[in-house]
């Protein structure tokens, strides 16, 4: 399991964050008729650490999630779950077969509005350090 894999397997069986969302956790955008609350996420950088060696040993990506809600209340439901689930996160994340990593939340959420549907929405960004 990679490490894009494995954020998604920590999001989608953290149990808080599954009871509002269910199974709608989308990587990059929302599908084109969607049922909120829900979770998008993307990766947004990345870069390689090296060691004394000069082998790469770790890496380091960073990844915007956001926190979607037809109500702004239940975006920021969402947003305290996604942080629940992954800031100062340590260890196996995916669980079995997943990346030995840290998680930590690099910027707090923005609370915004889409202007199209009206939808509130909190982007946050994260660091996932991560062995390769």
């Amino acid at each position: 399991m990679n490490v894009d894999e494995s954020l998604y397997k920590r999001l989608s069986t953290y149990a808080s964050l599954i009871a509002l969302t269910g199974t709608r956790i989308y990587p990059m955008r929302l599908p084109q008729e969607p049922t909120l609350p829900a979770v998008t996420y993307q990766m947004i950088g990345g870069t390689p650490v090296a060691e004394m060696s000069g082998a790469a040993a770790a890496s380091v990506r960073s990844y915007q999630i956001t926190a979607w809600g037809e109500t702004y209340t239940s975006a920021k439901s969402v947003e305290a779950q996604i942080v629940a689930s992954l800031d100062g996160f340590t260890g196996r994340l995916g669980g079995v077969g997943g990346v030995q990593a840290f998680v930590g939340q690099s910027s707090e959420g923005r609370d915004l509005i889409d202007p199209e549907t009206g939808w509130a929405y909190i982007p946050m960004d994260f660091e996932v350090f991560y062995q390769r």
